[in-house]
């Protein structure tokens, strides 16, 4: 039994957090093999992970048949009070990220794209968020307002940015062109203000 430093014991290992992120976002129960697909481990890392989370009682196992079955479970202190919140807060990360842009952003520009690894979920720890900004009226204006969100950005989300100012017209052009990055914006772009890509092309 452990009781003081408890996350010492439960964060040993990246495979850990990830087996707990699969089951916190499912209320039935799933095998050892589909935990490991979900959480893109080996299922032996997968294995490993559920085990030591059951030996906390912070993962319920279900013996039956073929496969063991296993949920998070929900009852535990741990996982109601600590687990579950901080995951659901880690998944509003980003959407607090793209709110505070639209918010500060959203009326002064036609349109706001992420593209690049963010858009692709394949980022690492040193990788820009890339951002183009369909700007109108006055460029500089918008950059220097722009500039003031970076930086909150930063400070608060530690989030650097990497932007694209680009008209309407100029976006236009290079789409028609199959210019980069635009044309790695027109497959992978998420647009998270104003018009859509496909407006944007069409005018």
């Amino acid at each position: 039994m452990i009781i003081y430093n408890f996350l010492d014991y439960v964060f040993v290992s990246p495979s850990i957090i990830k087996v707990i992120r699969v089951l916190n976002e499912r209320v039935t129960a799933i095998s050892g093999r589909e935990t490991a697909r979900l959480a893109l481990i080996t299922h032996r890392s997968a294995l490993k992970a559920l085990t030591t989370l059951e030996s906390f009682k912070i993962v319920k196992r279900q013996v039956g048949g073929r496969d063991h079955l296993f949920t998070l479970n929900r009852e535990n202190y741990i996982v109601s009070e600590l687990l579950s919140v901080m995951l659901d807060s880690e998944k509003e990360f980003v959407n607090r990220i793209f709110s505070l842009i639209k918010r500060r952003l959203g009326k002064v520009t036609e349109s706001i794209i992420v593209f690049g690894s963010v858009a692709r979920k394949e980022e690492t720890v040193t990788s820009d968020l890339d951002i183009c900004i369909i700007y109108k009226g006055n460029k500089k204006e918008i950059e220097i307002l722009a500039n003031i969100v970076f930086n909150t950005l930063n400070k608060k989300f530690a989030v650097t940015l990497a932007p694209l100012y680009l008209s309407e017209r100029e976006f236009r052009k290079r789409a028609k062109r199959n210019d980069s990055p635009v044309n790695s914006i027109l497959k992978e772009g998420k647009v998270i203000s104003g018009k859509s890509i496909k407006k944007l092309i069409n005018g």
